[in-house]
Order: structure tokens, then C-alpha cells, then sequence
């Protein structure tokens, strides 16, 4: 086995290092980002949390 299913404490810091932190971070797919950025801009002016994608 490659690798162990039991995490230790650097998984939780390692996993946010390697997470984009905002679209910028995300290479190509231009439509598909402004997709989302006005799918979350239309649930946070409802108010409400953005439907399953």
C-alpha cells in the first residue's frame, strides 16, 4: 500500500496548500469560472447557499 488511510496531523495543512484559494489560481476554463462566479454571486444576493454543481 502506497499510501495509509489513517490521516496524520500534516494532512489537513498539506490538502489547504495544495487547494486554489480563489478562481485566479484555476488555469483555463474561462466559461466555466465565470459560470460559477455568477452562480455565487446570485446565491449570496438570495442569500442562500448555491445549489448542487
Amino acid at each position: 500500500m502506497l499510501t495509509s488511510p489513517l490521516q496524520n496531523e500534516e494532512d489537513p495543512v498539506i490538502d489547504l496548500t495544495l487547494r486554489p484559494q480563489g478562481f485566479a489560481e484555476y488555469q483555463g476554463q474561462a466559461k466555466i469560472k465565470e459560470n460559477l462566479r455568477i452562480l455565487i454571486a446570485a446565491a449570496k444576493g438570495r442569500n442562500e447557499p448555491i445549489e448542487h454543481v
